[in-house]
């Protein structure tokens, strides 16, 4: 390790926040780490067993149906992070309860709702948008994964206000993927359906949401009655919605790539993006997993008023997020070739396109955690404010 970053370490090693950061982020490393090999399992079973097309087409249902979910979450998810990890600071459980409770009459209703939208317009979308009427019936079978898809991201946030690390990492990352797997390789071995990959991802969803909110629902419940002062359904909306602006934009802006190649290239050329774009992200786990504990961190040290606190734990996990990522950035790069071949001669065209999307990944982990920062300090409008400018730009290019 260069003299440099050893020195960093040796600093920060006797600092509590450092060893939270990385104390705390250690578990959900580890589940991360088996995320990405169990995501990349499923991709490579996509592009062996049915090819580029297939994962192309797989691909462009899946980022049509989040397009749904986005807009369908409302930001919800992200509020509950801050609500529970404020109420848990203000000693307030009941708020708990009732922010959970609030949420799903509002959240569940509006999932049934666009997925019964998505199926409909699957031709519409399939045809006059993307020209591809093969995309059709991967539309039909994706639009069933959007209100699981809502909770699975919902009962995560949930999970991550709570600071269950463990539970947070393994139904954001590992749990969908994996199931989605085992259950890709058993409808192979009895029926090699190109919708296969649709109906795994969608199945394993389903469960997801169930065993989610089960688990969930008696946790919250261990609490004392909702206090039903606290809030309405108006008021979490409200709260909620300039991070719904700020998701929605931050993640369509990375789709909106990946909808235009649909419209302008083929299957293959899209199934080759994704695989570039998804082995460039690599270099960002790091950042993602720190991401899962600062959160709530951040909500409790500005509910409490600990200014300095907050300035000195936001710029330590900057720092570990930059020394932790660069040098996986580096290797990524050097190796590119050989990482894209491991799924196939024709993913090979995506070499310089990776080196692209790693040169954008770079500013993504040199910032660190800004957009919890920014969120979970009452700053989730300068947030929207940043990731609409981007978004504009992103779409222009």
């Amino acid at each position: 390790m260069p003299q440099a970053f050893r020195s960093v370490f040796e600093r920060l090693r006797s600092d509590d926040n450092y060893r939270e950061i990385l104390g705390s982020s250690a578990a959900n490393l580890a589940l991360r780490i088996v995320g990405i090999a169990v995501g990349y399992l499923f991709i490579f079973l996509i592009s062996k067993i049915y090819g580029a097309d297939v994962l192309g087409l797989y691909t462009l249902s899946v980022t049509v149906m989040m397009v749904f979910t986005v807009i369908g979450r409302m930001g919800m998810d992200l509020a509950m992070v801050k609500h529970i990890a404020t109420a848990l600071q203000l000693n307030k459980p009941g708020r708990i309860k009732e922010a959970f409770i609030k949420s799903l009459t509002l959240l569940i209703p509006v999932g049934v709702f666009l997925s019964l939208i998505l199926f409909l317009a699957s031709e519409i979308i399939a045809d006059d948008l993307f020209q591809k009427p093969k995309l059709v019936p991967y539309l039909k079978v994706i639009s069933i994964a959007v209100l699981p898809m809502m909770m699975r991201h919902f009962v995560s946030e949930c999970y991550r206000g709570f600071k269950m690390i463990r539970s947070y990492a393994f139904s954001q990352n590992v749990g969908y993927f994996l199931l989605a797997s085992l259950l890709l390789a058993i409808l192979s071995l009895a029926d090699r359906d190109i919708l296969n990959p649709n109906i795994a991802f969608t199945g394993s969803l389903v469960i997801l949401m169930f065993t989610g909110l089960t688990h969930l629902n008696s946790i919250v419940n261990r609490d004392e009655a909702p206090s039903s002062k606290d809030w309405k359904v108006s008021g979490l909306f409200s709260f909620a919605f300039p991070m719904m602006l700020t998701g929605s934009l931050l993640l369509i802006s990375g789709w909106v790539i990946t909808l235009i190649l649909g419209i302008y290239v083929d299957e293959a050329q899209v199934g080759v993006y994704s695989v570039a774009l998804k082995v460039a992200t690599l270099s960002s786990f790091i950042l993602l997993s720190i991401n899962s504990i600062v959160a709530p961190r951040f909500a409790q040290l500005h509910a409490s008023g600990d200014h300095e606190g907050l300035k000195r734990y936001a710029g330590q996990t900057a720092k570990v997020v930059f020394m932790s990522s660069m040098p996986v950035a580096i290797v990524i790069a050097l190796l590119r070739d050989f990482i894209l071949g491991i799924f196939g001669s024709e993913f090979a065209d995506g070499s310089f396109v990776l080196l692209i999307l790693l040169a954008g990944q770079f500013f993504n982990f040199f910032g660190g955690s800004v957009g919890h920062f920014l969120n979970m300090t009452g700053n989730q409008k300068v947030m929207r404010n940043i990731v609409i400018i981007c978004a504009a730009v992103n779409l222009v290019f």
